[in-house]
């Protein structure tokens, strides 16, 4: 805090490679992404929105409540890039599910990658990220950009992949890199605070389908929860809270406050 007791902002670790590992989350740790078209219309952004303010992008991966992606631009590039990437994402995302109020965090996290060693590093560390969260290998996972430099025929191009392979030393040192567990990596990560939940989000987003299912509302998404028969509604977050959702989780997951969660399963 400055003299007046405002608090001040921490400035921003830069450095001369202008490379940038860097990870934007859902506020409060919300689930951004509902369904593929989620996921496809943020990517569009991603290739939208780099072109526009000049940055480019080396590796990307989209989980359930955030996005990794590895980007080299100046410092103020790579922060407009993703004001623009969020604000139209998160703008779109209210309209589509009649929400209000952020989805994002207010301030991505931004970590310097200096050296070619440590950019190899953070690449295989982001690709990795479905595979540590038990659900996916990274070679079948399809909302990362390890696709792109794997497959032989691409439909979606983000990445400036000669460069990260020139890095690495072509095609087969990437592999080979990749194959290499490296659990004591440490990289910029989604939670600052390394806690784990009791079930990760994207596995309770099945979970609640399927409940929603049993309790014929097979149409519905989570957040339709909040306005259907209450009586229905009630069932629905007994059965998620059985299942071994958290509070916390269902309020995330269907919109529905806290109290409201508290009181149905008192």
């Amino acid at each position: 805090m400055n003299r007046k007791g405002v608090e001040v902002r921490t400035p921003r670790k830069q450095c001369e490679s202008n490379v940038y590992h860097v990870v934007a989350r859902g506020t409060a740790r919300q689930l951004i992404f509902e369904n593929d078209s989620d996921r496809t219309f943020f990517l569009r952004l991603l290739s939208e929105k780099a072109h526009e303010t000049n940055c480019t992008i080396y590796a990307w991966c989209l989980m359930g409540n955030h996005v990794h992606v590895l980007v080299r631009a100046p410092m103020e590039d790579v922060s407009r890039f993703f004001k623009l990437v969020c604000g139209n994402y998160a703008q779109a995302f209210n309209v589509r599910n009649g929400r209000t109020g952020h989805l994002f965090q207010e301030r991505f996290k931004s970590e310097p990658v200096s050296d070619d060693s440590y950019f190899q590093t953070v690449v295989r560390y982001i690709h990795m990220n479905p595979e540590k969260a038990g659900l996916a290998s990274c070679a079948q996972y399809r909302w990362s950009s390890f696709s792109e430099y794997i497959a032989s025929k691409r439909s979606l191009v983000l990445c400036d992949t000669d460069y990260v392979l020139d890095i690495f030393g072509g095609i087969e040192e990437f592999m080979r890199f990749h194959q290499v567990k490296d659990d004591d990596a440490v990289c910029l990560d989604a939670d600052a605070a390394g806690k784990t939940r009791p079930m990760r989000d994207e596995e309770a987003l099945a979970l609640v389908q399927r409940i929603l299912e049993e309790v014929d509302l097979a149409d519905s998404r989570p957040a339709d929860l909040k306005t259907v028969e209450k009586k229905r509604r009630d069932d629905a977050i007994r059965r998620m809270s059985k299942a071994g959702l958290s509070i916390r989780q269902i309020e995330r997951l269907t919109g529905i406050g806290r109290g409201a969660i508290q009181y149905v399963l008192r």
